[in-house]
């Protein structure tokens, strides 16, 4: 397995695995409601360690990849 080569906000010595729902919210340029959202939509994966549930980079790195392929009118976005 190789370290995701995406800088965090103020971690600039290593990369991270998992990402909180704010990283990762602003990693993707999302509000943390649009994030959660597409968690309960099954677009992106979590982790559960204690009470917190995390962000998996590969999570990210797949929505982006799938997303990449679709134009803006063929998106469905999540009910209000």
């Amino acid at each position: 397995m190789t370290a995701p080569t995406t800088p965090l906000p103020g971690d600039n010595e290593t990369a991270r695995y998992l990402l909180s729902q704010d990283q990762a919210a602003h990693l993707l340029s999302i509000s943390r409601t649009t994030l959660w959202r597409l968690v309960r939509l099954g677009e992106l994966g979590t982790v559960a360690i204690g009470s917190r549930r995390l962000i998996t980079m590969s999570a990210i790195e797949d929505f982006i990849a799938r997303n990449l392929s679709r134009k803006s009118d063929e998106l469905e976005y999540p009910p209000g």
